[in-house]
């Protein structure tokens, strides 16, 4: 039996999400970037200016302050205690759970060290802060012993490739199997076998763009491989997943559209752009679509 799922092509199934999107900074959302180890820091700082590009409210970082020397005093970030290896561990942990409640969401999982210290405080910010958590394929590895506190989170939406999804599945020891040739409907087939034992949402980059919340799945092909971007697919997916919180379907499979369609407006469509080209792509994507809708 072949899987149910809608595809989006060339128009938005949902173009009324760029009508409705906030227009006052205020209430454009939140967010709150949980990454960064000793001497790295690039991911957090890519997602960041992704998700000022995609019109978040306001965007910070919470890193170790081993990285006090790299980042010198960005003003996008708070650093706090670092673990003994340089990561954000215990010892941040603390200042982590006062300073999320100030924001609407949390990203956890942009440039993570995968240790027992780093596990501890995925798993304790998963566990005890009632927030929407966006997770990444680092944040389906740090709790890799627990995948429950994803998958059975409503507050949760997973941001990953093909790759992260194969592990997070084999996490809670689900088998897969996909047939030589199958291509895209196997793959939809286990998106679709793992969000019906989910309560999280999913936004899956590969060839294409697969999203899977309350109950649906769609499917948006892309022009380029999105996969060397990994900052672009979660920073907007983020972005108008908080800002469509009563209707995450819809704010994902939009997040989808505008990445799809960003790649279309490339000339020849190409991951291989600085974060500059990048982020002032996406600008001029979500102006066009913001205009079509009025």
């Amino acid at each position: 039996m072949k899987p149910e799922f809608v595809r989006q092509t060339e128009q938005p199934l949902f173009p009324q999400t760029f009508w409705d999107r906030p227009t006052v900074r205020r209430r454009a959302g939140r967010l709150l970037l949980v990454g960064g180890q000793r001497q790295r820091f690039d991911l957090v700082q890519a997602v960041y200016q992704v998700a000022e590009a995609a019109g978040i409210g306001e965007c910070q970082a919470v890193m170790p302050d081993s990285l006090r020397r790299v980042a010198g005093e960005a003003e996008f970030a708070r650093l706090v205690p670092a673990a003994p290896s340089g990561s954000l561990g215990k010892a941040a942990l603390g200042e982590l759970l006062a300073i999320a409640p100030d924001f609407d969401a949390l990203v956890i999982g942009l440039n993570l060290t995968n240790n027992a210290e780093t596990a501890v405080m995925v798993e304790s910010l998963v566990t005890e802060l009632e927030l929407p958590i966006v997770l990444t394929d680092e944040a389906i590895e740090a709790v890799k012993f627990h995948p429950a506190l994803i998958t059975g989170n409503p507050r949760a939406l997973v941001v990953t490739t093909m790759a992260g999804l194969f592990a997070l599945a084999n996490h809670h020891h689900m088998p897969i199997a996909i047939k030589p040739g199958a291509g895209v409907v196997a793959k939809i087939a286990i998106v679709e076998q793992l969000a019906a034992m989910s309560a999280c949402s999913y936004l899956v980059c590969d060839g294409e763009i697969l999203v899977a919340a309350d109950g649906q799945i769609s499917l948006t092909p892309l022009a380029a491989e999105l996969g060397q971007l990994p900052a672009a697919a979660i920073g907007v997916a983020a972005t108008l997943w908080l800002q469509q919180r009563a209707k995450p379907f819809a704010g994902l499979t939009s997040a989808a559209f505008v990445l799809a369609e960003m790649l279309r407006s490339l000339d020849p469509p190409s991951t291989n752009l600085s974060y500059t080209q990048l982020t002032a792509a996406i600008r001029q994507t979500l102006k066009r679509l913001e205009a079509a809708a009025e």
